[in-house]
């Protein structure tokens, strides 16, 4: 069964404002019913992970290298 968030909802999910997520509401799939704005979880989930950042594994590395040597 899918679980279907208001805005209202969504924001204390994602730990994101309303404001936030009405400036999203372009990018993201939703749905307007009766004049409520709902959104599927597994849709925010995929849309929120093309916000992801990898650690730069290289960075770290050369830090550590130099924090050694001194």
């Amino acid at each position: 069964m899918a679980n279907y968030f208001d805005l209202k909802s969504l924001s204390t999910y994602s730990h994101l404002s309303v404001k936030t997520l009405r400036k999203y509401l372009s990018e993201l799939s939703h749905y307007r019913v009766g004049g409520k704005i709902l959104v599927k979880q597994s849709d925010f989930d995929e849309w929120i992970e093309r916000f992801r950042k990898e650690p730069r594994v290289i960075e770290i590395e050369n830090l550590l290298a130099k924090i050694s040597k001194v």
